[in-house]
Order: structure tokens, then sequence, then C-alpha cells
């Protein structure tokens, strides 16, 4: 049961005329403050929950939350994801903008041909910076997960939920490598209809799609296929955690064994010599608590719907081989990488349904740690390299920040 559900007509009503209020403060804040555009975006998603069973008003939340996350995370200067991935991507986008049309040679040996011929598209109608890129990839991300949360996820929340389902959506969702990895990120949109798909034919079709941005979508599917053929126990649980921490111990020792075996594969040999020779680090320490709390949570979970299955499956596995493999950069976290998109989705289904108080005091302090991170408060962002580096989060001009960005 809600908690923020349970209101009469005159509750609604006097929340219509604060929402007035409410909608002049975020269009001064949309000109003038994006920090605080953020801060009343996500305010609005908890205290307006019951008016968001409206399409209109809920889309139109979902914009402004994620026009002031864009402003947000555009505000750094991307000098770490310029030394690696992002500067990959622009260079070939400028390629692709100046009519390069030989898709076939960029990625995993010319098998991966979908993000340039998707750019080469756009490169025709936009002429994109590095940063502009990034945030153009994050936005297309986007449109696919909330299509699929629309299309797919929409029957399982509340009718007056769906401020808090998006507040816990937005809170929790990985922004950051949407824009940085952005061949996976696009798979991760495209898999999240893999799913929930209900035929086997539907299945393949996407994950075939999914595998044309990034190979690895095809181990994601075949996870995906093994959840939703998987009936998970408690003994099943705990032999897992045991293969998977055995595994743990011979997984330097598994990858040179393919090393040697698949030496002739020069775009899977240099992942696998990347893993071998990358020292031990934890790259997302706070989605390793994430999954490590939500692991705790799914497994006191008793009973699980029948159409919940497939979802709670790949979550529970989701959690524990983040968790087993962490010192392992980009290995659990970039295979599972829908998971950490869509971390806000298992716990409403998972947490806030059963307990709505405790799961919402838990995403409060959440959120107010994000934000402190966004002000820069806490968190280690590079030097030079913080939110807020190319323009302030507050301005005396309208639209200060476009020019900029």
């Amino acid at each position: 049961m809600s908690l923020i559900s349970n209101l009469n007509d005159s509750e609604i009503n006097l929340r219509f005329f604060i929402g007035l209020i409410f909608s002049i403060s975020v269009i001064l804040s949309f000109g003038y403050s994006p920090f605080f555009l953020y801060f009343l975006s996500f305010l609005g998603l908890l205290f307006f929950s019951p008016l968001l069973k409206q399409q209109l008003i809920r889309y139109s939340f979902i914009l402004i939350t994620i026009i002031s996350l864009l402003l947000i995370i555009g505000s750094r200067n991307y000098y770490d994801e310029m030394t690696s991935d992002l500067k990959l991507y622009h260079s070939i986008f400028y390629e692709l903008s100046n009519e390069y049309n030989d898709f076939y040679g960029f990625f995993g040996d010319g098998l991966e041909v979908g993000w340039p011929i998707l750019y080469s598209y756009v490169a025709k109608w936009f002429d994109l910076s590095p940063i502009q890129l990034a945030l153009f990839n994050t936005i297309i991300c986007l449109v696919i997960i909330i299509a699929w949360i629309e299309t797919k996820i929409k029957p399982l929340v509340g009718k007056n939920e769906f401020g808090i389902f998006y507040f816990l959506f937005f809170i929790f969702i990985n922004l950051g490598v949407l824009g940085f990895l952005q061949r996976q990120a696009i798979t991760v949109g495209i898999l999240l209809f893999a799913l929930t798909s209900k035929k086997n034919l539907n299945f393949i079709l996407i994950v075939f799609l999914a595998s044309v941005f990034h190979l690895s979508s095809i181990i994601v599917g075949l996870v995906i296929y093994i959840c939703k053929n998987l009936t998970i126990n408690k003994v099943w649980i705990i032999k897992l955690l045991i293969i998977s921490f055995l595994f743990r111990f011979v997984f330097i020792s598994v990858l040179l064994f393919f090393l040697n075996l698949l030496g002739g594969f020069e775009f899977i040999t240099h992942k696998l010599n990347f893993f071998v020779n990358t020292e031990l680090r934890v790259s997302t320490l706070r989605y390793v608590i994430l999954s490590l709390s939500l692991f705790f949570i799914l497994i006191l979970t008793n009973k699980v719907d029948e159409n919940l299955k497939v979802i709670y499956n790949f979550a529970l596995i989701s959690c524990i081989f983040i968790v087993m493999f962490v010192g392992i950069p980009l290995f659990a976290d970039r295979i599972f990488m829908v998971s950490m998109v869509v971390y806000g989705l298992f716990y409403y289904l998972f947490f806030y349904r059963k307990y709505p108080i405790l799961a919402l005091v838990f995403a409060v302090l959440y959120f107010i740690i994000v934000s402190l991170e966004k002000f820069n408060v806490i968190g280690e962002l590079s030097v030079g390299d913080f939110y807020w580096a190319r323009y302030n989060y507050i301005g005396e001009k309208i639209f200060y920040y476009l020019d900029k960005i």
C-alpha cells in the first residue's frame, strides 16, 4: 500500500493548487538554476505521486527530471572519459560526419555495426562536440528505457505510485555510463525488452539486435534466458554463492586458458588481456553496496509473483556476481549493466512494496547523498572535472548555460 496514495478529492484539488505554484518555480529554475530544477523535479515526483497516473502530467515530470539531470552531468569537463572511450567515439563520429561510410571496421572486427550506422544518420543532422555526443547518447538510451517502462512495466506500478516509482528509478540510475559506454548503454535499453519478452522468437531477435551494438549482449541474453527458465530457492542460492565464490579465485586462470585457445580472435583477446593485466580496483563502489543491500532484500522475499519471477531472478544473479567480482573493473558491472540502470525498479518491486516506510527513508537519505555529490560537497571526481566546472549551478541571465553545453 502506498504511503501517498490514500487521498480524497479535496486533497487532490489542494495539490493541483500547490502544483500551480510549483510549476512557476520549475519554470524559473529551468531558466536560472539547473540544480534547483533538479531538486524541485524530485520533490515533485514524491509529493505529486498520485497525479502522475495521468499520462500528460507523468510525461511532463519525466521530461523535467531528465532535463535537470542532463544539465547537471553536462556541467562537467569529462576529462576522464575523454582519455578513453568518449574520445574514440567522437573521433569516429567526426569521420561519419564527413560521410565516411565504411561501417565495418570500427568495432568488434566489423560485427558491431549498430552504433556507426545509427550515428551516421545523426551526423547528417547534428554537429556534436564530445560532451554533446555523450549527452545525446544518454538521451537515446533514456528514451528506449522509458519506452520499456511505459509499455512493459507500467502494469506493475500502483496507479497512485508512479511518482514514487520514477523517484526511485532516477535516483538509482547510473547516468554516467549511458554517455560513456555508448554501445553497451544502447544495448541496455534493447535488452530490457528481452527481459520482459514472452515469445522465444521475439527474445532471439531482440538479443540479436542488441548484439549488433555490442557482442556482450549475447552473454547477457544467455543469462536472461536462464532466468526465464529458472526456479530459485534458498538451496539454489547457496549453491550459486559457493560456485561464484570458487570461480572468483580461478578467474584469472580461466582467462589465461581462453587467451591461449582464442589467440586468433583479437576483438575477444584484447578484452581478456585487459582483465588479466589490470590491477584490482573497485570502479563502482556505490553499486557494489547497492547490490549487497538489494541481495539481502531479495533473499528475504519469501514469495515472488509469477509475473515477477524473471525480474527477480535476474536481479538476484546480478547482485551476486557484482559483489563476488568486485575488484575486477569493467567485468561484472559491465555484463550486468542492465541492472545498474534499473536498480530503482528492483527496489520498488521488492523493497518499497514490502517495507514502504523503510524504503522511502532509505531512498530519501540516498537522494540527499547523491545531491551532495552533485553539489561537490562529497565525492572524488577528477581535479578540474567536478560538477558545475563548465557553468555555475545558478546564473543571472536566463538559459545562461545553453551556449556552454
